[in-house]
């Protein structure tokens, strides 16, 4: 077999291992490097003794390589495959193949069109453990695979460019795409993916910070995966153990021992053990050495892009499923697979497409502008208050030490913020300093857990006051503090009273009683007392959901469904009207920005701009500055 001519594009840490490894194996013959770092590129370079390059292009036309070796964050992938093919080159490409199922299709015929190979690489299905899981699998001894589980329960930060979602992909790109390649490669293709993420806490990432999928095969398997990397009781190397259940037997492997087990009803146990390091030689040789035995002899290779290009699509169908709450059907579409399950419901026309606000929150609630436009948001999983500032800017306010739930901003500047934890109701001025505002009723009875705050169009602070108040424990509250400053009971055996709103000619409050799945309402008197009791104004099927709620200028409400990913429009009459579907099941509440509505949602640790073309009505302290002089619009 004659020499392979290698360049390699990308020389950070697995680019370089992989040049080092690859210097050894034949045929290859590296001879030139590239990365846009030129430390890293001059450092590999002068380590092999070949020609390095910043620019991959001059790297494609000067270099004599018949093919590159593709080691650079995943979201380069596509254009440099596109790139070197059409340069003629082959192209090795490290998993996972690109960031979307399109991209991956322009790769697949880019090298189709150039008549080049495009292989993709996969190396756990190579590796000696899982040869042998699938050797057993695959042998009939046990009968059919009915099901399989990989765990990925393991601790480690990620690093550098692998934090963004838009350079590396999301959380199964990081740590499941081997995975999913290893499940398809014993079960066969995927026919469906239903998944799930939790609200998001971390911010060292912008992805979820855990996934549970399940995947449904044409075969009839189904198996599911989870992967999170936040338990401390596992090392990544520890990790992601696989146990697949068959008709008569079952397989095991345990990373810890790094022994696979294998045991048939009424038979002996089998052990089979295995060295590491060993295993991860032998499956770079094996996908190397079959990629140039592809190149050069044209030999059957033991992977193709189609395996890149369908495990992208099972990630790609997780995350949509995820964010969507519907079960994703496969074959995704060429393009437009995100439009096909984030499609908006909604039967009026809206402007254009959620658009991302701002994020890095932890589960944001309770927004309020102040007069220069910041915005304010409680962080309800931890216990500080963030300022996003009118160019979206976000930074830290103040910390409460205990868990805040909402922000109110009086027309003076100062702003209110309730502790469900401290069971009380802080006071700060613009900048920062904080003190307790109230944290007991008239009658000295301590504050339950506050919740939502808001001024109403009387000027007087109103809040709910759940404290653990839930479904079969009705003891939530709905509280006001009065003229004389002290606070008042308004209504109270509610099951966890949460949003707080008023109609447009400040007549009516609105209460959502999120355990009882309905919004409440009743007419105000002119001291701000309630003229009636709370009455249903409407309810929701299904589980629980109201969270947040915004009036706009004409009556509507709009309501946040937590674990939806929807909003309810409530027409005036207390009919539903509408829903308007969010990127993400967890939104909590939402405030007018003009004629769009900001929301703020969990599940992305997200504020999205959702344009609706409808008029917000102004808090009552935008209208005291309104008819005081100028201020910015909000």
């Amino acid at each position: 077999m004659k020499d392979l001519k290698l360049a390699i594009a990308g020389c950070g840490s697995f680019g370089s291992e992989m040049a080092a490894f690859l210097r050894n194996l034949p045929p290859y013959q590296i001879v030139a490097v590239c990365d846009v770092e030129e430390a890293h590129a001059r450092r590999v370079g002068e380590e092999l003794g070949v020609r390095w390059f910043t620019s991959f292009e001059n790297c494609l036309v000067e270099s004599d390589s018949s093919a590159v070796a593709i080691f650079t964050p995943n979201s380069l992938h596509c254009q440099m495959a596109v790139q070197a093919a059409q340069a003629g080159k082959h192209i090795f490409c490290e998993k996972p193949m690109a960031i979307d199922v399109e991209e991956c299709y322009r790769m697949i015929e880019a090298a189709t069109a150039a008549g080049v190979r495009l292989m993709v690489g996969h190396k756990r299905r190579l590796r000696p453990q899982y040869r042998k899981m699938a050797e057993i699998a695959g042998s009939g001894r046990f009968g059919r695979i009915l099901t399989a589980n990989i765990n990925g329960f393991f601790l480690r930060e990620v690093q550098g460019w692998w934090r963004r979602r838009a350079e590396g992909g999301g959380l199964l790109q990081v740590s499941g795409v081997h995975d999913i390649d290893f499940l398809r490669s014993i079960c066969g293709e995927a026919a469906s993916v239903y998944a799930r993420t939790p609200v998001k806490t971390d911010h060292r990432t912008d992805f979820e910070d855990a996934i549970s999928a399940m995947i449904q095969f044409d075969s009839g398997v189904s198996a599911t995966l989870e992967v999170c990397p936040f338990s401390p009781l596992y090392t990544f190397r520890q990790s992601f153990g696989v146990h697949i259940v068959l008709e008569r037997g079952a397989i095991l492997y345990d990373p810890c021992a790094m022994s696979v087990r294998a045991q048939g009803w009424n038979e002996p146990l089998e052990t089979y053990e295995f060295d590491n390091e060993a295993g991860f030689r032998e499956a770079f040789t094996a996908e190397f050495s079959s990629f140039a035995a592809w190149v050069l002899e044209g030999k059957e290779p033991v992977l193709t892009a189609w395996e890149g290009l369908r495990c992208v699509e099972i990630m790609e169908a997780a995350n949509l499923s995820a964010y969507s709450g519907h079960e994703v059907q496969l074959p995704l579409p060429r393009t437009a697979a995100r439009q096909s399950y984030f499609h908006q419901p909604s039967r009026r026309p809206l402007k254009g497409e959620p658009e991302l606000w701002a994020r890095g929150f932890s589960m944001a609630e309770g927004p309020a502008f102040d007069r220069a436009g910041n915005l304010y948001v409680a962080n309800c999983r931890s216990d500080y208050v963030s300022k996003i500032s009118p160019d979206r800017q976000i930074e830290h306010f103040v910390s409460t030490g205990g868990k805040t739930q909402g922000v109110a901003i009086h027309p003076d500047g100062s702003i209110y913020i309730s502790d469900h934890a401290l069971r009380k109701i802080f006071h700060a001025t613009p900048d920062g300093q904080l003190s307790t505002f109230r944290d007991c009723y008239a009658d000295g009875t301590p504050l339950q857990g506050p919740n939502e705050i808001a001024f109403g169009p009387n000027g007087l602070l109103y809040f709910t006051d759940p404290g653990d108040g839930w479904r079969g424990n009705p003891i939530a509250a709905l509280a006001m503090v009065d003229t004389g400053g002290n606070v008042q009971l308004l209504a109270d055996g509610l099951e966890f009273s949460n949003g707080i709103e008023f109609s447009p000619d400040g007549s009516t409050i609105y209460v959502v009683e999120s355990a009882a799945n309905r919004v409440l309402h009743a007419p105000l008197r002119s001291d701000g007392t309630l003229a009636r009791p709370l009455v249903e104004f409407v309810r929701f099927d299904g589980r629980i959901g109201p969270d947040g709620l915004r009036c706009a200028a004409n009556g509507e409400l709009y309501v946040t469904l937590w674990g939806h990913g929807e909003i309810a429009v409530i027409a005036p009459e207390g009919k539903i009207v509408d829903r308007i579907q969010l990127p993400g099941q967890y939104p909590t509440n939402a405030i007018f920005l003009g004629t769009d509505l900001l929301v703020c949602e969990a599940q992305t640790a997200a504020i999205w701009k959702l344009p609706l073309d409808v008029q917000g009505i102004p808090s009552y302290a935008q209208r005291v500055w309104q008819s005081s002089g100028p201020q910015v619009t909000t």
